[in-house]
C-alpha cells in the first residue's frame, strides 16, 4: 500500500469430497439436476490493484486464474431404439476433468471519478468472464463463450437536515448492448446409436438502466 497505489493477492484451494453438483441437465420442472461427486476441486490465484493519478480519479482492477477440477467423473446416458422405446444406460468416464459453469479466468476494471458536483461520483467498469462449460464434460460444443460487458453508474447524496440525507443514483448495465448468455442446458442421449442433445441457452438483458432512490438518516 502506497500514497497512490495498493495492490493485494491472495491464494486460495477449496477441497471437495462427495460434492453435490449440479450436471447441466434441468427436470421437467425447470430445476437444475445435481448429483454427487467423490472427489473435486477449486483452486486459484486473486490479484487486486488501485491506483489514483489524480486526487478525484481512482482506477481499479481486478483479476482471478483459477483451476476448476472433478478428478473422476461418470456420464450417464439413456439409449433408445428408433421409436424412442427405452433400451439401457451407457456411462462416459472423465479424468480431471472442467467443472460445469466454473470459469478458470474472471477480471474486472473500473475508472472512477469523483467531481467536486457530485459526491458519490461516476464509475465506468467492465467484467470479462472466460469461457464455461455447459455440463462436466468439458466438451467444446457444450461451452459458453468468454464475454465482456460494461456498466455504468452515477450518484450524489443530497444533505436534507442533519444528518438526514437523499442518494440518488443511476446505472446502466450491458452499456455497449452486447449480446451474450451466461448460462445453459444440456441432456443427452443415444437414439437409434447416434448421439442425441437437447440444449438451451439463456440470453441475457441488453442495455438496460435502473434508478436508485435512498434515504440515509
Amino acid at each position: 500500500t502506497g500514497k497512490a497505489f495498493s495492490a493485494s493477492a491472495g491464494l486460495y484451494a477449496m477441497e471437495y469430497y462427495d460434492m453435490l453438483l449440479e450436471t447441466g441437465r434441468i427436470n421437467d420442472a425447470g430445476f437444475t439436476v445435481k448429483e454427487n461427486t467423490p472427489r473435486a476441486f477449486r483452486r486459484g490465484l486473486e490479484l487486486k490493484a488501485a491506483y489514483r493519478p489524480a486526487s478525484k480519479i481512482r482506477l481499479d482492477a481486478n483479476l482471478t486464474l483459477s483451476r476448476n477440477r472433478i478428478r473422476q467423473y461418470t456420464a450417464f446416458l439413456d439409449n433408445y431404439d428408433y421409436d424412442w422405446n427405452y433400451l439401457k444406460q451407457t456411462s462416459e468416464e472423465y479424468s480431471n476433468t472442467a467443472m460445469l459453469l466454473s470459469p478458470s479466468m474472471t477480471a474486472g476494471a473500473a475508472v472512477c471519478w469523483t467531481p467536486s458536483w457530485m459526491n458519490r461520483g461516476i464509475r465506468l467498469g467492465g467484467k470479462f468472464v472466460g469461457k464455461q462449460y455447459w455440463d462436466n464434460t468439458s466438451s467444446e460444443d457444450r461451452s459458453v463463450p468468454a464475454y465482456w460487458i460494461s456498466n455504468l453508474d452515477l450518484g450524489h447524496r443530497f444533505d436534507i437536515k442533519g444528518r438526514v440525507g437523499l442518494t440518488v443514483r443511476a446505472e446502466v448495465n450491458n452499456l455497449f448492448d452486447r449480446q451474450y448468455y451466461a448460462y445453459a442446458w444440456v441432456w443427452r442421449a443415444i437414439v437409434d446409436s447416434k448421439p442425441y442433445q437437447q440444449e438451451g441457452v439463456f440470453p441475457q438483458a441488453p442495455i438496460n438502466g435502473r434508478l436508485v432512490l435512498g434515504v440515509e438518516f
